[in-house]
C-alpha cells in the first residue's frame, strides 16, 4: 500500500480532508524523528515501539577481492511490533 493509498482510507474512514491527514503524518513523522535523534524510545500501545540501537563496527570480507575491510559503526533505527499486532497478521 502506497502512503496516498493509505491517506485516501484515512480521509474516508474518518471524514478528515486528505490535507490534515498528511500534515498529521508530516508531524507525527518529525516527532518521531527528533525523538529518536536524541535516544529516546517511542511506545504506541497496541502497535509497537521504535528505539535507536548502536551497531559497532564489523570485519567484512570483498567477495570479489577477497580483502578484508571494516565497516563504520553507527546508529540503527529499529521498530517492534507489539503481540496485538503480530496477532492480527498470524
Amino acid at each position: 500500500m502506497k502512503k496516498s493509498e493509505m491517506f485516501e482510507i484515512i480521509s474516508k474512514k474518518s471524514g478528515i480532508d486528505k490535507k490534515d491527514v498528511d500534515k498529521v503524518f508530516y508531524e507525527f513523522n518529525n516527532l518521531l524523528a527528533d525523538a529518536l535523534r536524541k535516544g529516546e524510545i517511542v511506545q504506541i500501545n497496541g502497535f509497537g515501539k521504535f528505539y535507536v540501537k548502536d551497531m559497532p563496527s564489523v570485519r567484512r570480507v570483498n567477495p570479489i577481492t577477497r580483502r578484508f575491510y571494516m565497516t563504520k559503526a553507527q546508529k540503527v533505527t529499529k521498530f517492534r511490533a507489539y503481540k496485538k499486532l503480530k496477532h492480527c497478521v498470524n
